[in-house]
């Protein structure tokens, strides 16, 4: 059974935004997240729940970082490039999105949009 991530910008109606989530529970897949990855597919994202900031160190390529809120409301997208730490922390934020460097723009993925995990 497979996951997708949805969008809701207020505007449209609800739309996948990434076909292909994985929800990095396990501590072993948490420490790691995206280190050591060369590429990363456009329509994967990687959801890390109970979580407020993230760190590129050991990475070899930029991601987007997406803050969400408890409801999942999107409080905050940056591109992270690879050794930097999260430049800006939402003192609301408890659950980041990483994804592909620009997909998050690509999607109208913004402040204020209101994400959704429908189970395939």
């Amino acid at each position: 059974m497979g996951r997708s991530l949805m969008v809701y910008d207020g505007i449209c109606s609800p739309r996948v935004s990434y076909p292909d989530l994985r929800l990095m529970r396990a501590p072993w897949t948490r420490a790691l997240g995206l280190i050591g990855k060369r590429c990363i597919d456009k329509r994967r994202a990687y959801l890390f729940g109970h979580c407020r900031s993230v760190h590129t160190c050991f990475m070899h390529v930029p991601i987007d970082v997406i803050a969400c809120d408890r409801d999942m409301c999107v409080l905050h997208v940056e591109t992270m490039h690879p050794w930097r730490l999260s430049s800006t922390r939402v003192r609301e934020t408890r659950t980041i999105i990483e994804a592909a460097a620009g997909s998050a723009a690509e999607l109208g993925i913004k402040p204020g949009c209101i994400l959704s995990i429908e189970e395939s």
